[in-house]
């Protein structure tokens, strides 16, 4: 993002709670070391990348 500060504010909070899109999306992904959790996370990633392509486009 060209360097720019998308998230301020504390590290637990922003983690937990993140307030942007491109943060969401940044966290769904990292990998997780566990399968069953890892296909859990897959799905939830797609849906927010789906997500995101519509409100780009709408």
């Amino acid at each position: 993002r060209a360097g720019r500060a998308e998230e301020q504010g504390l590290t637990s909070a922003t983690l937990l709670h993140p307030e942007t899109d491109y943060t969401r999306r940044l966290l769904a992904a990292v990998p997780v070391p566990d399968p069953v959790v890892q296909r859990g996370r897959r799905a939830e990633r797609l849906a927010t990348l789906a997500a995101g392509r519509t409100e780009e486009q709408g």
